[in-house]
């Protein structure tokens, strides 16, 4: 009888475990997806994921050892974004508006302390595949309501009523599929990584060909800008086998597409190869594009879109005006808004941030981090030219989640686990 007993305890002990875990992983899972995603919600004015700072301050950051780590080991990169803040502080106190400081401010004190409590509490005993599963699986669930909100109209009229007053999502260009923010730039940017760790993984388990189809759809249904970071991956990691890959996949697509499978999507279709024609419009002077006197979406760019200061003064310290919405000639280019709000020096403050992260993780050892490295710098280099990439969105959360992470995990963290007054702060 005491044995039956003790099996008893022992099995009800186990199913508790197993609840508690459950319950652990699914607030995982929603704090990762309000965190990356931050959908902007109708009647509330400031971003959901400022719902999760006081979870993370009182409960997380109440200990001097915590802070203390925390900041030593992101020292540099805290260090320039402070030197920003106070930049554009200035600037801003001049312009009279709030235009950067906002930014620079939640990078300070929401982004980084909110990826690094991801990091340290929910992923503290996980290994790097598992990470990308989380991470993937997070990107997924996100896909699956962005398919079934453009699949049912219903629905996405039901998710766009809750996402009513997102200044990052434009309904009227049919391209808000989904529940998060800024759909027309940094949520496809978001979806670009995560498919990227998607294919990373299917070296592992051929099985991720699903979440990467699921996430890759959630891309070409909202602003193709999200391919960025899968071209730059399979450029960076070219191999034979990626190239066969693709080039089956692209071969089955082709036929797939002639033969009239996917007529009912022939507008979406073509809306994304325009990217592709814009490349071949002006690198082999072709006329496929639709911008322009020639056809070029990248004259139709230079035409249009480029803004220079007109003073020295505005070339260095900028000319405190925000071009984006300038009635006579603006421009959505990140680098001439930095330039035109900023000047040069709030040009190179960000450049070097983002330059700061990526040497960071070159400077760990293997291959993994490397390609991360260049990764993040080239989607930063090539995405500003699309839009303001500094900000903090769901395409710079990810960024900085995977970073927070790579850093951790490294040797670098190990030299401050057991922080003491011995360990030299420039090892760090």
């Amino acid at each position: 009888m005491e044995k039956l007993d003790t099996i008893t305890f022992s099995m009800e002990k186990i199913k508790d475990k197993m609840v508690i875990q459950k319950s652990h992983s699914i607030f995982c899972i929603i704090y990762i997806y309000i965190f990356l995603y931050s959908p902007v919600l109708s009647g509330i004015p400031i971003p959901t994921p400022l719902f999760l700072l006081p979870i993370t301050y009182v409960f997380f950051f109440n200990k001097i050892s915590v802070i203390s780590r925390f900041f030593l080991l992101f020292k540099t990169e805290i260090t320039i974004l402070f030197v920003l803040l106070i930049y554009v502080f200035f600037l801003d106190f001049i312009y009279g508006r709030n235009v950067y400081f906002t930014h620079v401010f939640y990078y300070i004190f929401e982004v980084f302390p909110l990826s690094y409590f991801i990091v340290d509490f929910f992923l503290k005993k996980s290994d790097k595949e598992s990470f990308f599963k989380l991470l993937i699986l997070v990107g997924a669930i996100a896909a699956a309501i962005s398919m079934l909100s453009y699949l049912s109209p219903s629905i996405n009229n039901f998710l766009a009523y809750f996402l009513k007053g997102n200044d990052l999502t434009d309904s009227s260009l049919g391209r808000n599929y989904g529940f998060a923010s800024g759909f027309l730039y940094p949520y496809p940017l978001c979806q670009g990584i995560v498919a990227v760790l998607a294919l990373k993984m299917m070296s592992v388990n051929k099985i991720y060909i699903i979440p990467f189809l699921l996430i890759f759809f959630s891309i070409v249904i909202n602003a193709r800008i999200g391919l960025l970071p899968i071209v730059l991956y399979l450029l960076l990691n070219l191999k034979f086998k990626s190239i066969i890959y693709s080039g089956l996949f692209i071969f089955i697509f082709i036929i797939a597409n002639t033969a009239g499978l996917f007529s009912k999507y022939q507008e979406l279709i073509d809306w994304n190869l325009i990217m592709f024609y814009d490349f071949s419009d002006y690198f082999f002077n072709t006329n496929y594009g639709a911008y322009g006197s020639d056809g070029s979406f990248f004259t139709f760019i230079i035409e249009n879109f480029l803004v220079y200061p007109s003073t020295t003064f505005g070339w260095i310290f900028g000319e405190l005006r925000e071009v984006f919405s300038d009635p006579i000639k603006n421009s959505d280019i990140g680098y001439i808004n930095d330039l035109i709000y900023g000047g040069l020096l709030l040009v190179i403050l960000i450049m070097f941030f983002f330059l700061k992260i990526s040497m960071r993780l070159w400077q760990i050892k293997g291959k993994e981090s490397k390609l991360f490295a260049m990764l993040f710098f080239g989607v930063f280099l090539i995405a500003n030219i699309k839009g303001e990439f500094f900000r903090p969105s769901p395409a710079n959360r990810v960024i900085m989640l995977i970073f927070v992470y790579l850093i951790y995990n490294s040797k670098m963290f190990n030299q401050i686990k057991g922080y003491n007054k011995k360990t030299p702060v420039n090892q760090i």
